[in-house]
């Protein structure tokens, strides 16, 4: 027979940070808003920092087909743009 008490105790909860949850809330706006952009205009919206791009779906269709090609042109604009050492 055990002697002695043995006491329980609720297991820790762990509670994300504000700045966690205002980041996951504004991806959850910018989520929405593309949504109701492709609902409107039949276009999908794609973010870079600042700068919004839009495709209609014939465009975005083709660009699913050329990822590697237009991702390399995004890095290259990207360097053109925000050149090393600033």
């Amino acid at each position: 027979m055990l002697e002695g008490s043995c006491r329980l105790h609720p297991p820790t909860v762990s509670h994300p940070s504000r700045s966690v949850i205002q980041k996951e809330n504004a991806k959850k706006i910018l989520d929405l808003i593309s949504n109701i952009i492709h609902l409107l205009t039949g276009e999908v919206a794609i973010r870079c920092e600042d700068v919004s791009i839009y495709f209609s779906m014939e465009e975005w269709e083709y660009l699913k087909g050329n990822k590697t090609l237009y991702r390399e042109v995004i890095k290259e604009n990207h360097r053109q743009i925000h050149p090393l050492g600033e």
